[in-house]
């Protein structure tokens, strides 16, 4: 079957992302908006599993120099006193402004500052439950300028949140957009079906 969205100009699917059926839906109907705006942007990221996800906080966690006492295969695995393996250091990786979901529902071990949509920050306490993430579901990133990106492009993304708030205006499926400054992207959440 032929997705919608191979149909599209300005907002594309990079070549083996993986998108559900509403994600296809909503990003063919977000074609026009980006042309409205002349943005050619491109869906970086779909459908993961927990081993892929807990590979993205490994990734983080490397280049930033932290200790990775576990694989991405350890997204079930628990220690002694409840706490998933990862969990520590997928904590002190949001304290550098990398938001990352979680391989399953888990509280932050640190207070760390959540980038809003409307701008600014929110702090997120310590012991707040983060949910897993919702690419397990139907949610998908736009990353812009196709190609290679300059450090500058990746951190400012302000050109696609002008489009995805219109979009969030028209009722096509879209739960919430949140800028990921840090990795250069704009997370789309759609409804959890």
């Amino acid at each position: 079957m032929e997705l919608k969205s191979s149909q599209n100009k300005w907002l594309t699917v990079k070549p083996g992302v993986i998108i559900t059926a509403l994600a296809d839906e909503v990003i063919s109907k977000l074609d026009p908006v980006f042309a409205k705006y002349k943005m050619e942007r491109v869906i970086t990221s779909g459908r993961r599993d927990q081993s892929k996800q807990l590979q993205l906080i490994i990734n983080e966690a490397v280049r930033r120099k932290l200790p990775v006492p576990f694989t991405k295969d350890d997204y079930g695995k628990k220690l002694p006193g409840g706490i998933y393996v990862w969990q520590t250091v997928w904590s002190e990786v949001l304290t550098f402004g990398y938001m990352v979901s979680p391989p399953f529902n888990a509280n932050c071990l640190e207070d760390y500052q959540r980038p809003s949509t409307g701008g600014g920050h929110t702090l997120i306490k310590e012991g707040t439950l983060r949910w897993a993430s919702g690419h397990f579901y139907n949610d998908f990133d736009i990353s812009g300028w196709r190609g290679n990106q300059s450090e500058a492009q990746k951190k400012s993304i302000d050109d696609e949140m002008r489009p995805m708030k219109e979009a969030l205006r028209m009722n096509i499926g879209i739960v919430n957009v949140l800028p990921e400054k840090a990795n250069g992207a704009v997370h789309v959440s759609l409804a959890r079906a």
